[in-house]
């Protein structure tokens, strides 16, 4: 097939633009051809990659909504047998917009600005940029052109449902995915032992891991708090917390402090090697307010490490309760998060949700997701 991407970055920025370089080798390595129309790229071997100037001298509000008219003018001219795009961008057959559905990130962003839902809905008219990320995810979702929306979980397509009802039929759910990992125990321990020797920590004690940016809505705040519980339940465990990737960890400080965990919670900033932090962790603790699929679930997985999670969170639909992980309903069910922590502290019971996990992670491979994704476009290549 001949295939045009629209994307504003063809470049490592974050999930969504890693997603789209996978795809976007594994189609070339599939023998298709592929034109990329992309503000910003780096060039890839067998990619034509064609950059869309930037608008200039343009206010932020309405930035995404310039790149996005500006992408969709050059799929709506592509010569190609089928057009995807990425998140508010329009004239496209395939639509993935990975990062869930806007409508419900403004409403969310809103009630945390507002305290309040009512005064959120008073406020929205105020906000000029959700004016134009609406409109742009309304010609994306629901625009003549579009014949399948790719989501990441159920989870986001009952988002999509909820506020665009008669986008229903053309909806797909693709959960993401993460390569094949062969695991090398003696490599594993290496890591564990290396990590653990250079940030202080003990062998013997339990290590949850944080991994994710923006604190607040990945819920760092009730992942402290569900250490500090079991921590107090189960004292020999020696429970640490390891916080993995970029932000201010200073608003969290006087909770640490008060919950008795001084020195037990580490903030790391950006990780460059992420294997070396889950090598060293026992769990994932991501209590998510929400992700339309974080990542780091499915990575987890595969370096041998059960979640914990939130119902919030689309990756939970790959979280089987007491196997590979445990979901909670919500960021605040801190009691139920500690119990799960606790019995982590029992050593048979750790290993064998280890191998679950490393086992649950060959249903997620990143090489099926992608062909879900290419069977995805012949069919509207068909259409």
């Amino acid at each position: 097939m001949n295939i045009a991407f629209g994307v504003r970055n063809f470049r490592m920025v974050g999930g969504a633009e890693r997603f789209t370089l996978r795809l976007a080798a594994y189609l070339i390595n599939r023998g298709h051809r592929l034109v990329v129309y992309a503000i910003k790229g780096e060039p890839m071997d067998g990619v034509e990659l064609r950059l869309v100037p930037a608008p200039r001298l343009c206010p932020h509000y309405r930035r995404a909504w310039e790149t996005g008219r500006r992408i969709a003018a050059r799929l709506a001219n592509a010569d190609a047998d089928v057009t995807f795009g990425e998140q508010k961008i329009w004239n496209a057959a395939v639509v993935r917009p990975g990062g869930g559905i806007e409508a419900t990130y403004w409403e969310q962003k809103l009630e945390r600005r507002w305290k309040s839902p009512r005064l959120a809905r008073l406020a929205r008219w105020l906000y000029a940029k959700r004016r134009y990320d609406l409109r742009a995810e309304r010609l994306s979702l629901l625009g003549s052109a579009t014949r399948f929306i790719i989501v990441n979980s159920d989870l986001v397509r009952r988002d999509l449902v909820r506020w665009y009802p008669e986008a229903a039929g053309r909806v797909q759910v693709v959960h993401n995915g993460t390569p094949a990992k062969v695991y090398d125990p003696g490599q594993a321990a290496r890591q564990r032992a290396d990590f653990r020797k250079a940030h202080g920590m003990a062998d013997s004690a339990r290590v949850a891991l944080f991994m994710g940016r923006d604190f607040h809505r990945k819920g760092l705040a009730s992942a402290i708090a569900a250490l500090a519980v079991a921590d107090r339940a189960e004292p020999a465990a020696d429970w640490q917390l390891v916080v993995a990737g970029r932000g201010n960890p200073r608003p969290y400080q006087s909770q640490i402090a008060k919950a008795g965990l001084g020195g037990r919670v580490r903030f790391l900033g950006d990780v460059a090697e992420p294997a070396l932090a889950y090598a060293a962790a026992d769990v994932l603790l991501f209590p998510s307010y929400y992700d339309p699929f974080a990542n780091v679930t499915v990575e987890a997985l595969a370096e041998g490490l059960p979640v914990i999670t939130t119902a919030a969170n689309g990756g939970c639909e790959v979280i089987r309760n007491g196997c590979n992980g445990w979901v909670v309903d919500s960021p605040l069910a801190v009691e139920r998060m500690a119990e799960h922590l606790a019995a982590l502290a029992d050593a048979p019971r750790l290993a064998a949700m280890k191998r679950d996990a490393r086992a649950s992670a060959e249903a997620c491979r990143l090489e099926d997701r992608l062909r879900d994704v290419e069977q995805i476009l012949q069919a509207a290549a068909g259409k």
